[in-house]
């Protein structure tokens, strides 16, 4: 077989390679034109957010000298938070418990409570390499 008959074939094999994943996105999309849009949109898959549960009584932020244009109380990974929207602009971040003040969004605490910033008491700092999956 020569040269050209192989390059022929290749190329053929390339086409489909290339054209199959177009062929599968104008199908997608052609059913997802074809279903509701509310459907589509997946609005009904959304759960209704939870209540936000406090254990502590709820504390809001000391404030001095700056205007604000909002205060929301929100959900976060961390546990609620106060957002604070100022009028120029700024926004800030606060623990509705009182534990911590204000800080940016973003910005990273260094002094928060709970957080060691020592190694833990007879911990070894190893050799440096990673442990594999069973610890070895």
């Amino acid at each position: 077989m020569g040269v050209r008959a192989s390059l022929r074939r290749y190329h053929v094999w390339l086409g489909w390679l290339v054209a199959l994943p177009f062929l599968f996105w104008t199908v997608s999309g052609l059913v997802m034109v074809a279903k509701p849009i509310e459907e589509v949109r997946g609005t009904a898959l959304i759960a209704d957010p939870e209540p936000i549960a406090l254990t502590a009584g709820l504390v809001v932020p000391r404030i001095e000298g700056r205007a604000v244009s909002s205060l929301k109380l929100v959900k976060r990974a961390g546990g609620p938070r106060w957002v604070v929207d100022f009028a120029d602009g700024d926004s800030r971040l606060a623990d509705p418990g009182g534990r911590f003040a204000l800080h940016r969004q973003g910005e990273r605490r260094r002094n928060q409570p709970g957080r060691s910033r020592q190694p833990a008491a007879g911990a070894s700092p190893g050799d440096g390499r990673l442990a594999g999956p069973h610890g070895r």
